[in-house]
């Protein structure tokens, strides 16, 4: 399960990222998103609001691969698209770490929290942590990627 697996369709990515998670050791952690939306039946606004690209719920493992999947740090390398594990989890911080340096030996951590994203035209808000589980992914997505 150390090899990032490539689909051609976000369901079969879904479903494997999820069978995945399943077999992973560890403790899991459930890390649901907080939705702020006003004038709107709520399955309408949760329909809105997957625009947003940020996952409803997370559901993550100590040492489990995430892609990150908004710029956070260009100077430091942390862009969409990076592949990183969990080095550790709490209330408000989620810390990645990736290899990194000139000869790419070097671990790099980094703390994100969480962002909000709006619905364009809406008030509908999504704030979550900007990661997605990286055991699988689209081609699509692996593009621009050096996949080992």
């Amino acid at each position: 399960m150390n090899c990032l697996r490539l689909y051609t369709t976000l369901e079969l990515v879904r479903k494997a990222n999820e069978k995945d998670y399943t077999n992973f050791p560890g403790e899991g952690h459930r890390i649901e998103a907080i939705d702020s939306f006003s004038g709107a039946t709520e399955g309408t606004a949760r329909a809105a609001l997957k625009e947003t690209k940020l996952a409803s719920t997370l559901y993550l493992k100590i040492d489990m691969p995430v892609m990150v999947i908004q710029n956070l740090s260009v100077s430091q390398g942390w862009v969409n698209g990076t592949v990183a594990t969990i080095e550790d989890i709490d209330d408000h911080n989620i810390c990645l770490r990736k290899n990194g340096g000139v000869d790419e030996q070097d671990e790099v951590l980094y703390w994100i929290q969480r962002i909000s994203r709006q619905v364009p035209g809406t008030s509908y808000v999504r704030t979550q942590f900007p990661i997605i589980p990286a055991f699988a992914s689209t081609i699509h997505k692996s593009q621009s990627m050096t996949i080992d």
